[in-house]
This record gives structure tokens, C-alpha cells and sequence, in this order.
């Protein structure tokens, strides 16, 4: 139950910190009373989570958790690789393209050139010349010259990007049973195991398909990348009854039941 790590978690770390807060924090604040020096002395002895928290001797968990004591303003960098044969101690141990701080900038420098280029290319867009806020706005052409885009604010620029982002980073995927009653006069029964790959109306309190929004959803998704679009309308059509019914809302799984009222679970 990999999906009950949060509370663990937050319980083991509390009954952690209280123990260095009764043998070490409580004489560090009485001695030093400014709180970047204390910040500069917690890290110095900031317990190493990854071993003392969810491992043991006796399981092995496929979690990793790692603690950082860190003072603003600071850059972190995390960089997932596809294998365990790499042994990483340092930035050079890296693959040849990331294994160096100026390496990773541009690649993520670059990654952001190519999502913004995607974005006005898309939807016709263009962000128009911070320059032309001094003039008269209904003086200025509604599209680009060159490009043929429509021109918007950075501020409506920015919404753009925030509403993409969100919505293709909501995408996940779900496996597990449903409760379905199909008459009213029938008790709710679990069904056989499932799956589905959907977006979802909000990642920290729907995180969950909802048949409704999803065809909404794919308005965008649909101009963003059509073969992931047609790979979710094809997943919520797998869900399909011999009756030709789909739950609006599918909630698979016991972690996806433990976001939801009981008197909700039912479809």
C-alpha cells in the first residue's frame, strides 16, 4: 500500500523530529538566537530520511524519500534515470549530456524553447512586444505581421501556459476495481479489475477520470497531441458496459476509494 506512505511518513518524521528537538534544536536555539545560524547548524546534522524513515532490515520498499535542510533563495536539481546500474556520487557521474550544472540549465533552457515554440505554433498565439504596452491598444494590430498569429498579453501568455501545463500534467493512470449498482433494487457489487488513463479535473482533490469534464479535457489535449487523446478516449471506451454504459466517474481501487466519501463510491 504504497499510496499510504504520506500518512507513515508524516508520522515517523513528527515522532524524528521531536526526539532531535529534545536532544539538539531546543540548545541550538538558546545559544544561537538568529535564525540563519540555526538553519546553517540543522543542516549540518539533518537526519538522512532515505535510511532511517521507510527502510529496514526487514523490507526494502520501492519509496525514496530524501530530506533537504536548504536557505532561500536556492536551485535544486533531481534527475531521474532509467537505471540502477548507475552509481551516482557527483554531477560527473551523470550521463555525458547532464553531468555538469551548465549541461542541465540548457537542457532544461532548451525544453522550454520547444514547449513554447509547440505552444504558439498550436494554438496561432504570439506574445506581444512588452514595448507596445506604452501604446494605444486600439492602435495595434490584432495579428503578427510575419507569423500570421494572434496577438496576446504576456499576462494572458502566462495563463495559457499555467492551464496546458496543469492539464497535461493531470493526465495519470488508474487500475483496480469499481462499486456499480445497476438496478436500484440490486446491492452495489465490486467489479472485475479495470483500467484508465484520463485526465483529470484537479490533481490534489479529483485526482480521478470524470466522464464529463473528460470531454472537455480533450478539446485541448486533442490540439496538444492527438495520438494521447485518441489513447484516452480509447481507455474510457474500454470501460463500456455490455449495456453500453460508462460510470461518469471512475473510481478504481482502494487508493482511489480512500479519496472519496463511502456514500459517493457507489456508480
Amino acid at each position: 500500500n504504497k499510496w499510504r506512505v504520506k500518512p507513515i511518513f508524516s508520522q515517523l518524521t513528527e515522532k524524528q523530529l521531536k526526539k532531535l528537538y529534545r536532544s539538539s534544536f531546543k540548545i541550538v536555539e538558546e545559544q544561537y538566537p538568529d535564525p540563519q545560524q540555526q538553519q546553517n547548524i540543522y543542516a549540518q546534522f539533518s537526519p538522512n530520511l532515505k535510511h532511517t524513515i521507510i527502510a529496514n532490515a526487514t523490507h526494502q520498499p520501492n519509496v525514496f524519500v530524501v530530506q533537504n535542510f536548504l536557505t532561500a533563495p536556492f536551485t535544486i536539481y533531481y534527475v531521474y534515470l532509467p537505471t540502477r546500474s548507475v552509481h551516482i556520487k557527483s554531477l560527473s557521474d551523470l550521463p555525458s549530456h547532464l553531468n555538469s550544472k551548465e549541461k542541465i540549465e540548457a537542457e532544461l533552457t532548451e525544453r522550454v524553447r520547444v514547449f513554447e515554440a509547440k505552444l504558439q505554433r498550436t494554438f496561432n498565439i504570439i506574445q506581444r512586444p512588452k514595448e507596445d504596452a506604452e501604446l494605444d491598444q486600439d492602435t495595434l494590430p490584432e495579428f503578427d505581421a510575419d507569423t500570421q498569429r494572434k496577438f496576446i498579453t504576456p499576462g494572458e501568455m502566462h495563463l495559457v501556459r499555467c492551464a496546458l501545463s496543469n492539464l497535461v500534467g493531470g493526465i495519470g493512470y488508474w487500475h483496480g476495481n469499481q462499486i456499480w449498482q445497476m438496478r436500484p433494487e440490486q446491492p452495489p457489487q465490486f467489479t472485475a479489475d479495470m483500467e484508465l488513463l484520463s485526465a483529470t479535473p484537479s490533481r490534489s482533490f479529483f485526482p480521478r477520470g470524470f466522464l464529463w469534464d473528460e470531454g472537455f479535457h480533450q478539446l485541448l489535449i486533442g490540439m496538444w497531441n492527438v495520438d494521447v487523446s485518441l489513447e484516452i478516449i480509447q481507455s474510457w471506451l474500454n470501460t463500456m458496459n455490455d449495456l453500453g454504459w460508462i460510470p461518469r466517474e471512475q473510481i478504481l481501487g482502494d487508493e482511489a476509494r480512500s479519496r472519496v466519501p463511502q456514500e459517493f463510491q457507489v456508480q
